[in-house]
């Protein structure tokens, strides 16, 4: 996190421990804390299926797919235990952004803060994910806004070039 004190002109500097509150704190329009919400999907790098070449165990196909809904992937040398985490390194990336509205049903860095993973569900397109929130952007005039980002970390451009060469 960080924190502005434009008074001091400093920026202070934290790291929190998100934790997982999914059956505690829910943002939902049907519970009136969430205005604006907009649903994204990154199928950028998207695989679901994970071919793997050695020299001892020839081919292995890991995953499902089938017809346009199939994306394929090759590696060589992976382990067989490393298979389903390179699958899931890359699977759909799921993030959603909205307004949290001031209510007294969950309070903002008591009830739920920056990292934690909660229930996020837009009832109008029948969407319900657990995440963790990402990013928290305050906007102080008469009224304070509190706009969230909830969803997948996507990966740095570093993580992705290092991926590609395993």
């Amino acid at each position: 996190r960080v924190n502005s004190l434009p008074e001091q002109g400093q920026f202070i500097f934290e790291v929190l421990q998100g934790r997982d509150l999914t059956d505690q704190v829910f943002f939902s329009d049907a519970y009136q804390n969430i205005a604006d919400s907009e649903i994204y999907e990154n199928t950028q790098g998207y695989r679901n299926v994970l071919y793997t070449v050695s020299d001892e165990a020839g081919v292995k196909v890991y995953g499902q797919g089938s017809g346009l809904e199939r994306r394929e992937m090759i590696s060589e040398n992976v382990d067989p235990a490393d298979a389903p985490e390179k699958l899931a390194d890359n699977a759909i990336q799921i993030s959603a952004e909205g307004m949290i509205l001031d209510t007294e049903q969950f309070a903002y860095h008591e009830d739920w803060d920056l990292g934690d993973t909660v229930n996020y569900t837009d009832t109008n397109l029948g969407f319900s994910v657990d995440k963790p929130i990402l990013e928290i952007e305050e906007t102080c005039t008469i009224d304070t806004v509190i706009d969230v980002t909830f969803g997948d970390r996507v990966p740095t451009i570093f993580e992705l070039l290092i991926r590609r060469t395993k």
